[in-house]
C-alpha cells in the first residue's frame, strides 16, 4: 500500500548495497545525501530516517515534490525527521504540482524542531524532475548548497587520529571505523579523518 513494501528489507537492502558501491567504486561513506522525487522524496525522510541505522548514513537531504510528515505518512513523521539532528535539508516543489500542498508540511516540522530547511517553490513546474536535466538558478542553487553542505558538514562532527606500529610509525591503509556506517583509511603517515559523525 505504500510503495516499498517490507521497510525493514528494504533498508537493509539500501544499507548492503550502498556500502558496496562505497567500497567497491570510491565513494565517501561520510558524503552521502539522499535524494528522491515523489515517493522517492517521501522515502528520503520516511525511509531514510526509520531508525538510527539508517539515519546515521546521510550527510543531507534533498527531497523533490513531497516529503515526509504529508497526508501520505503523517504518523511517526515528527519522530523520523528529528534523526536529521542538524543535518540540512533542501526541499523543492512545482508550483503546479500536488508537492506544493505537503513539502512545506515536512519542512515545517524540520523548522520546529530547529533544523536548517531550506524550502524552494519552482514557479509553474508541474510534478516532474525534469526540471535538473538542464541549467537554471535552481539547479545552480542546489549543487551550491550541497558544496556548502560538503565543506562545512553541519550537524556532524569529525574524530581524527593516527595508527602506529609499536614503534611510533604510522601505518597505512589501514581502514578505521566509528559506528556501523563512517569509515576512513590511513594514509601514507597513518593519519586519518573519520567525518560527518551524528
Amino acid at each position: 500500500v505504500w510503495w516499498w513494501g517490507d521497510e525493514d528489507a528494504t533498508i537493509d537492502y539500501c544499507l548492503t548495497n550502498l556500502s558496496r558501491v562505497c567500497e567497491r567504486y570510491g565513494g565517501d561513506p561520510n558524503a552521502v545525501f539522499f535524494t528522491g522525487f515523489s515517493r522517492g522524496a517521501i522515502a528520503a525522510s520516511y525511509l531514510g530516517l526509520r531508525n538510527e541505522a539508517v539515519a546515521d548514513v546521510w550527510l543531507g537531504f534533498l527531497p523533490h515534490s513531497h516529503i515526509d510528515g504529508g497526508r501520505f505518512t503523517p504518523d511517526g513523521a515528527r519522530e523520523r525527521l528529528a534523526r536529521t539532528r542538524g543535518r540540512p535539508t533542501l526541499i523543492t516543489y512545482g508550483g503546479n504540482d500536488d508537492g506544493r500542498n505537503e513539502s512545506p508540511k515536512g519542512a515545517q516540522i524540520l523548522r520546529e524542531l530547529g533544523f536548517p530547511v531550506v524550502e524552494r517553490e519552482l514557479a509553474g513546474l508541474r510534478h516532474t524532475d525534469r526540471f535538473l536535466e538542464t541549467d537554471s538558478l535552481i539547479r545552480r542553487e542546489m549543487r551550491a548548497w550541497m558544496a556548502e553542505v560538503l565543506a562545512r558538514r553541519p550537524g556532524t562532527a569529525a574524530v581524527r587520529g593516527r595508527v602506529v606500529d609499536r614503534a611510533g610509525n604510522g601505518i597505512p591503509g589501514v581502514r578505521v571505523q566509528c559506528g556501523g556506517w563512517h569509515w576512513s583509511v590511513t594514509d601514507g603517515n597513518g593519519d586519518y579523518t573519520i567525518p560527518s559523525l551524528v
